[in-house]
């Protein structure tokens, strides 16, 4: 969402794109109010650049969305072939656009014709299997995709498991287009990791890493400084959701993110229990106050 967005990156400059994930065009490419409210320039105010996000199995769709997002300004789209979850892949959407990889390329080829913005796409190597990434690569190779992001596992390993490292290396080896890489990076030296070994890499994207530990990439910071930052950040987002939500409604996703922040901090697991299911507005912030005096792992 563009609050989320703008929290973030208002504390933690730097980051060079970000994503505006996932716009579900329906009929004639329109966009549910939610994801209108979330694409409007004005709406965004983070340092860097924006690339919206589509998920769909309508070519049409797709299409007159693209258009829709070249007037409000946007200069590039990314086709999400990667979201695990079980209820949109049961509609052949996200990862569930591997599944039939005839109607892949068909899809395919009406957007890559008719799109008036480069396009890139996110993808796992598989539905099931990464035996399947070699006929997958099949098909990206025929298309002038801008940038191919590549999550290492299947779609039914979700998050979980063994990172499939050799996909980069047959990616590169098929293909031509810029490869970036995401997965299971939540510190700077996961990410160095992954760059010393794929020095060909155009980039990684970092996603559920930021969640757990969005100070991952800042520098020569003592830690106050840091708890500094994370504070700016949480104090920032919970402000505006809470405005614009009202406590009750906006609790649901400020909890969320405490969820994952949690893990940076070394508070006693009584805190951490009591703040996820605390209902009370005061009590809750109390929580919080206590989490920042404990140190950061």
């Amino acid at each position: 969402m563009a609050s989320f967005r703008n929290c973030f990156s208002h504390a933690f400059p730097g980051i060079d794109r970000y994503y505006i994930p996932f716009l579900s065009p329906v009929a004639k490419g329109k966009l549910p109010r939610r994801n209108e409210r979330d694409v409007d320039p004005k709406a965004n105010d983070v340092d860097g650049f924006l690339v919206p996000q589509i998920i769909s199995k309508n070519a049409g769709d797709t299409i007159n969305c693209i258009k829709h997002l070249k007037d409000l300004g946007y200069t590039s789209v990314n086709l999400n072939f990667g979201c695990p979850s079980g209820t949109v892949v049961a509609k052949g959407r996200g990862g569930g656009m591997l599944i039939d990889l005839m109607a892949m390329r068909k899809y395919l080829e009406e957007v890559f014709s008719r799109s008036v913005l480069p396009i890139s796409i996110k993808t796992r190597i598989g539905v099931s299997s990464p035996e399947e990434w070699e006929d997958i690569l099949n098909v990206y190779k025929d298309f002038p995709i801008q940038e191919l992001i590549i999550h290492p596992r299947t779609v039914k390993e979700v998050y979980h498991g063994p990172l499939h490292l050799e996909a980069i290396e047959k990616a590169k080896e098929m293909l031509s287009v810029p490869l970036i890489y995401n997965g299971d990076l939540k510190t700077k030296e996961d990410i160095e990791r992954i760059t010393s070994k794929f020095p060909y890499l155009s980039g990684v994207m970092i996603g559920r890493g930021f969640l757990e530990n969005p100070d991952m990439l800042i520098e020569n910071k003592s830690e106050e400084e840091r708890k500094t930052l994370i504070k700016s950040y949480v104090d920032s987002i919970s402000k505006t959701l809470i405005e614009d939500r009202g406590w009750g409604n906006a609790s649901f996703p400020i909890k969320a993110i405490w969820n994952s922040l949690s893990n940076r901090f070394s508070a006693e697991t009584r805190v951490t229990k009591n703040l996820l299911k605390e209902k009370d507005q005061e009590k809750f912030f109390l929580l919080v106050d206590e989490m920042f005096k404990s140190p950061l792992k």
